[in-house]
Protein backbone atom coordinates (compact mmCIF):
# COMPACT_ATOMS: atom_id res chain seq x y z
CA UNK A 1 0.00 0.00 0.00
CA UNK A 2 1.33 3.41 -0.90
CA UNK A 3 1.25 5.96 1.88
CA UNK A 4 0.96 9.70 1.51
CA UNK A 5 2.83 11.87 3.93
CA UNK A 6 2.44 15.40 4.97
CA UNK A 7 5.15 17.09 6.92
CA UNK A 8 4.91 20.14 9.09
CA UNK A 9 8.16 22.01 9.55
CA UNK A 10 7.88 23.79 12.82
CA UNK A 11 9.79 25.75 15.38
CA UNK A 12 7.59 25.16 18.40
CA UNK A 13 9.54 25.26 21.65
CA UNK A 14 9.11 23.67 25.02
CA UNK A 15 10.72 25.50 27.90
CA UNK A 16 12.46 22.43 29.25
CA UNK A 17 15.94 23.87 29.34
CA UNK A 18 18.39 21.09 30.19
CA UNK A 19 15.61 18.57 30.84
CA UNK A 20 14.65 15.37 29.12
CA UNK A 21 11.56 15.55 26.94
CA UNK A 22 8.88 13.28 28.43
CA UNK A 23 6.23 11.39 26.47
CA UNK A 24 3.52 13.50 28.10
CA UNK A 25 5.22 16.79 27.17
CA UNK A 26 5.84 15.60 23.58
CA UNK A 27 2.15 14.62 23.30
CA UNK A 28 1.08 18.03 24.62
CA UNK A 29 3.30 19.84 22.10
CA UNK A 30 2.18 17.72 19.13
CA UNK A 31 -1.50 18.16 20.05
CA UNK A 32 -1.01 21.93 20.26
CA UNK A 33 0.11 22.25 16.63
CA UNK A 34 -2.81 23.70 14.67
CA UNK A 35 -1.64 22.18 11.37
CA UNK A 36 -1.66 18.72 12.94
CA UNK A 37 -4.78 19.07 15.08
CA UNK A 38 -7.08 20.37 12.38
CA UNK A 39 -7.12 19.20 8.80
CA UNK A 40 -9.54 19.41 5.92
CA UNK A 41 -7.88 16.93 3.52
CA UNK A 42 -7.33 13.21 3.57
CA UNK A 43 -6.39 10.43 1.19
CA UNK A 44 -8.71 7.73 -0.07
CA UNK A 45 -7.68 4.60 -1.96
CA UNK A 46 -8.21 4.91 -5.71
CA UNK A 47 -10.76 2.09 -5.65
CA UNK A 48 -13.26 4.44 -3.96
CA UNK A 49 -13.46 6.60 -7.10
CA UNK A 50 -16.24 4.54 -8.70
CA UNK A 51 -18.14 4.39 -5.41
CA UNK A 52 -18.16 8.21 -5.13
CA UNK A 53 -19.33 8.53 -8.73
CA UNK A 54 -22.20 6.03 -8.20
CA UNK A 55 -23.35 7.94 -5.10
CA UNK A 56 -23.24 11.34 -6.83
CA UNK A 57 -20.45 12.73 -4.62
CA UNK A 58 -18.26 13.55 -7.64
CA UNK A 59 -17.88 12.74 -11.30
CA UNK A 60 -14.79 12.41 -13.39
CA UNK A 61 -14.52 15.27 -15.83
CA UNK A 62 -12.23 15.39 -18.83
CA UNK A 63 -9.35 16.98 -16.87
CA UNK A 64 -10.46 16.94 -13.24
CA UNK A 65 -13.04 15.72 -10.77
CA UNK A 66 -16.23 17.73 -10.50
CA UNK A 67 -18.14 17.81 -7.22
CA UNK A 68 -21.53 16.16 -7.69
CA UNK A 69 -24.92 17.20 -6.28
CA UNK A 70 -24.58 15.03 -3.18
CA UNK A 71 -21.10 16.33 -2.36
CA UNK A 72 -21.63 20.07 -2.80
CA UNK A 73 -22.60 20.74 0.81
CA UNK A 74 -19.38 19.34 2.32
CA UNK A 75 -16.75 18.67 -0.39
CA UNK A 76 -14.44 21.38 -1.66
CA UNK A 77 -12.27 19.37 -4.07
CA UNK A 78 -11.34 15.87 -5.17
CA UNK A 79 -8.16 15.25 -7.10
CA UNK A 80 -5.99 12.37 -8.14
CA UNK A 81 -2.52 12.18 -6.60
CA UNK A 82 -0.30 10.57 -9.24
CA UNK A 83 2.57 10.10 -6.76
CA UNK A 84 0.53 7.88 -4.41
CA UNK A 85 -2.23 6.59 -6.66
CA UNK A 86 -4.80 7.83 -4.12
CA UNK A 87 -7.59 10.37 -4.27
CA UNK A 88 -7.05 13.53 -2.19
CA UNK A 89 -10.37 14.71 -0.78
CA UNK A 90 -10.66 18.26 0.61
CA UNK A 91 -13.71 19.11 2.71
CA UNK A 92 -15.30 22.50 3.30
CA UNK A 93 -14.83 22.33 7.07
CA UNK A 94 -11.87 21.15 9.12
CA UNK A 95 -11.84 17.95 11.16
CA UNK A 96 -9.97 17.35 14.38
CA UNK A 97 -7.41 14.73 15.26
CA UNK A 98 -5.54 14.04 18.47
CA UNK A 99 -2.57 12.03 19.69
CA UNK A 100 -3.92 8.71 20.94
CA UNK A 101 -0.66 7.34 22.37
CA UNK A 102 3.09 7.80 22.17
CA UNK A 103 4.23 4.33 21.10
CA UNK A 104 8.00 4.76 21.01
CA UNK A 105 10.88 7.11 21.69
CA UNK A 106 14.30 7.05 20.09
CA UNK A 107 16.99 9.23 21.65
CA UNK A 108 20.04 10.23 19.63
CA UNK A 109 23.42 8.74 20.42
CA UNK A 110 26.85 10.38 20.67
CA UNK A 111 25.66 13.38 22.66
CA UNK A 112 23.31 14.72 19.99
CA UNK A 113 20.30 16.33 21.57
CA UNK A 114 17.40 15.14 19.46
CA UNK A 115 14.57 12.67 19.88
CA UNK A 116 12.13 10.84 17.62
CA UNK A 117 8.66 10.18 18.98
CA UNK A 118 6.45 7.62 17.27
CA UNK A 119 2.76 7.97 17.97
CA UNK A 120 -0.76 6.95 17.03
CA UNK A 121 -3.37 9.55 16.15
CA UNK A 122 -7.10 9.42 15.57
CA UNK A 123 -9.81 11.56 13.95
CA UNK A 124 -12.53 12.89 16.27
CA UNK A 125 -15.81 14.67 15.57
CA UNK A 126 -16.02 13.55 11.94
CA UNK A 127 -19.23 14.61 10.20
CA UNK A 128 -21.80 11.97 9.22
CA UNK A 129 -21.12 12.52 5.51
CA UNK A 130 -17.55 11.32 5.97
CA UNK A 131 -18.61 8.00 7.43
CA UNK A 132 -20.36 7.14 4.16
CA UNK A 133 -19.12 3.88 2.59
CA UNK A 134 -17.26 5.79 -0.16
CA UNK A 135 -15.64 8.38 2.09
CA UNK A 136 -14.73 6.35 5.12
CA UNK A 137 -12.06 8.26 6.97
CA UNK A 138 -8.91 6.25 7.66
CA UNK A 139 -9.12 3.38 10.19
CA UNK A 140 -9.50 3.86 13.92
CA UNK A 141 -5.99 5.16 14.27
CA UNK A 142 -2.99 6.05 12.14
CA UNK A 143 0.72 6.17 12.89
CA UNK A 144 3.04 9.16 12.74
CA UNK A 145 6.47 10.38 13.70
CA UNK A 146 7.62 13.63 15.33
CA UNK A 147 11.20 14.86 15.42
CA UNK A 148 12.37 17.10 18.27
CA UNK A 149 15.72 18.84 18.62
CA UNK A 150 17.21 20.37 21.77
CA UNK A 151 18.59 23.90 21.48
CA UNK A 152 20.10 26.16 24.11
CA UNK A 153 16.63 27.52 24.94
CA UNK A 154 14.86 24.14 25.17
CA UNK A 155 13.27 21.45 23.01
CA UNK A 156 11.74 22.32 19.64
CA UNK A 157 9.38 20.28 17.52
CA UNK A 158 10.98 20.31 14.08
CA UNK A 159 8.74 18.05 11.95
CA UNK A 160 5.67 15.86 12.11
CA UNK A 161 5.30 13.17 9.42
CA UNK A 162 1.82 11.74 9.20
CA UNK A 163 1.04 8.73 7.03
CA UNK A 164 -2.49 8.78 5.62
Amino acid sequence: MTLAYFSLFLGISASLLGQELSRKEAERIIDSVEGFRQANSFNLPRDRQACGERQGLWRTGQWAFEIGPKGRSFLKAVRYNAATGNLMVTTIGAHNRYVRAITGVSDAQNGLKQADFFFEWQWIGVSAELTDECLRMPPDFQTAHAFFKHYDDGWRLVTINVAE
